[in-house]
Order: C-alpha cells, then sequence, then structure tokens
C-alpha cells in the first residue's frame, strides 16, 4: 500500500506499525541527496526492536556528476552502514547489457532477482531516492 504522511503523522505511523515481529526491507537508492537518511534514521530510531534490512542500490555508473555529490554519496554509505550495519546490502546496478544497449528497468530486477520477499512483512521503496526509471 501507498502511504504518505506529513508531521506528526510520519512518526505516529511508524511507531504503532513497527512492532517487534516486524520484518522491514528498505530498498533505496545509494545516491548524493543529503536529505535521504533523514526518514530511514526517524523509523531506526522509533523501532529499536524491530528487525529492519536496506537494500542500497548504487546506480553511480548510470549517471555523471561531479565531485561534491561522489562526496555525497559517501557520506550516505557511511550513514546507511551506520543504521544498518550489517543488514545493509549495497548492490551495483549496472544500466548497459553486454549488448550495449542501456537497460536500467531489466537489469534493476534482475539486481534484485534474488531478494526472497517471503522472508520480510514489510518492504518498503523509496521512491524519492531513486530514478523514476528504477522503481516502477
Amino acid at each position: 500500500h501507498y502511504n504518505r504522511f506529513n508531521g506528526n503523522a510520519f512518526p505516529d505511523f511508524w511507531r504503532d506499525h513497527l512492532t517487534p515481529e516486524r520484518k522491514v526491507l528498505f530498498i533505496v537508492g545509494l545516491g548524493f541527496d543529503p536529505r535521504a537518511l533523514q526518514p530511514l534514521g526517524t523509523i531506526a530510531g522509533l523501532a529499536p526492536s524491530a528487525s529492519l534490512s536496506c537494500i542500497a542500490i548504487n546506480f553511480a555508473s548510470g549517471f555523471t556528476g561531479d565531485d561534491q555529490s561522489v562526496i555525497l554519496r559517501g557520506k550516505n554509505q557511511v550513514g546507511l552502514k551506520e543504521l544498518f550495519d550489517d543488514r545493509l546490502d549495497i548492490r551495483d546496478l549496472e544500466p548497459t547489457d553486454s549488448d550495449g544497449i542501456r537497460s536500467i528497468s531489466r537489469n534493476t530486477i534482475t539486481l534484485l532477482s534474488d531478494v526472497n520477499l517471503s522472508d520480510f512483512t514489510d518492504v518498503v521503496v523509496d521512491i524519492s531516492s531513486l530514478p523514476r526509471i528504477m522503481y516502477l
């Protein structure tokens, strides 16, 4: 289900939702936006007993960026590691197939094809941290 909460409704939802038996998988982009860690940090802080895991898709090889975006991406990677520790799985997305054709959608599916969703009670896709072609 799609959920969007503003203000106090955001922490209220997660505080009530994340009971100890929950196993949550976050799928996020390993991007350069410094705001990306804030909601994840809020959620993790509200649910110390919930099982939280994260797959961070590194799509840097498919998109150009400047030196500052590389620095910010590194800071986000450190922040994700602090939040998820050994439950963080960083996966590099290759945007181009071996035949030279750019296929981000197909390669994203392949990148995540080994994930057993039945291991989780909740899967949260952070669409604000991913390019549209990935999350759709």
